[in-house]
């Protein structure tokens, strides 16, 4: 199965790239697997801070990803 995660701002820039598919070998992965994998991956994501929106909606719950969901970090910014 697999994601699109979209990098933005200054996770984008620590990174070096702006988007990538990320690949699950286990069944039924949940956004928590995958914010796992990504920190394991880029420790540098421990120290920043953003937002996590799930197919285009921001959240802070678990959920079950499915085959071709798309993940974004997305920088804090403030309503108004």
């Amino acid at each position: 199965m697999k994601v699109k995660v979209l990098y933005f701002a200054q996770v984008s820039e620590k990174l070096g790239i702006n988007s990538e598919e990320i690949t699950f070998q286990k069944e039924h992965p949940t956004l928590w697997d995958l914010m796992d994998y990504l920190v394991k991956t880029y420790p540098v994501l421990d120290e920043l801070s953003y937002k996590i929106a799930h197919n285009q909606v921001l959240t802070k719950e678990n959920a079950a990803l499915s085959e071709r969901d798309e993940i974004a970090l997305l920088p804090p910014f403030a309503g108004g």
